[in-house]
């Protein structure tokens, strides 16, 4: 990862109504990225009724490549696939979304179940087998998570109303869901990872450049966004503008630009 973005929409965002328009191209990306997962456990299973973790991680979460990791709120998928749209369309970027993954968990959660957690009886599920698998299902879609924001060039968080606290008597961020907790988290210790375009450039010519928690049960999580470069909508509509008649030479030429209209340096 070489920079994080903390993206705050308004509750009445006009930039939205121009993502709206590229929507349907981030559904095809989204469905199509969907398809890519195997969904059969047999073939994971070894002679002596063992599951392959390793390969099976490999399939449901798969780390494919991206530019841009978006983390965003169960609430706002249909946004961020609005923006995954428009950055493909407008830039020829490509954008990991994280809930990609959120749905094959569940799935592959109640796989595991019906194969491993069951009583005897065959109509109702042990707790405590189903915790124990839980926890490694979780871990994998952790890992997966991590790996993939590690791996990207740039991640951005929608900051929302629905990703994040606002009660005035609250100081720092706060959110109720582990997932944005954790990928926050993530961006705060994974290594920066400079592209080799600027490195090249400096070497040569010296240009620098799953949240349905019942009602009784509200955990909160403090995330700490001040590492997160703030990114308006302004911003957004000036990159929009500057390629509103023409694409980039290449995608990351438009990553440029953006951290051009940041001040990244």
């Amino acid at each position: 990862m070489y920079k994080g973005f903390n993206l705050a929409f308004n509750t009445s965002s006009t930039f939205k109504e121009l993502l709206n328009k590229y929507h349907d191209y981030g559904k095809e990306i989204y469905n199509n990225k969907k398809n890519e997962v195997i969904k059969n456990l047999d073939s994971y299973l070894g002679p002596d009724g063992s599951l392959d973790c390793s390969a099976l991680q490999e399939d449901w979460f798969p780390t494919i490549n991206s530019n841009i990791f978006i983390s965003h709120s169960h609430d706002d998928e249909e946004l961020a696939v609005s923006l995954a749209g428009w950055l493909y369309k407008k830039f020829k970027l490509t954008s990991f979304i994280d809930s990609y993954v959120w749905g094959y968990c569940n799935d592959l959660l109640k796989d595991i179940d019906e194969e491993y957690c069951k009583h005897s009886n065959g109509q109702s599920y042990d707790y405590d087998k189903r915790n124990y698998s839980t926890s490694h299902v979780h871990m994998m879609l952790s890992t997966a998570l991590t790996k993939m924001i590690d791996k990207t060039e740039c991640i951005l968080f929608l900051n929302t109303d629905k990703s994040t606290l606002k009660a005035k008597d609250i100081i720092s961020t706060q959110t109720r869901s582990p997932w944005i907790y954790s990928e926050i988290m993530s961006t705060k210790m994974l290594r920066k990872n400079t592209p080799k375009r600027f490195t090249l450039k400096k070497s040569t010519n010296g240009i620098q450049f799953i949240e349905n928690a019942q009602k009784t049960f509200k955990p909160t999580y403090d995330i700490d966004l001040k590492h997160l470069v703030k990114l308006s909508e302004s911003n957004l509509n000036n990159l929009h503008k500057c390629y509103e008649t023409s694409y980039p030479n290449n995608p990351t030429d438009a990553l440029d630009k953006l951290y051009q209209i940041t001040h990244i340096h």
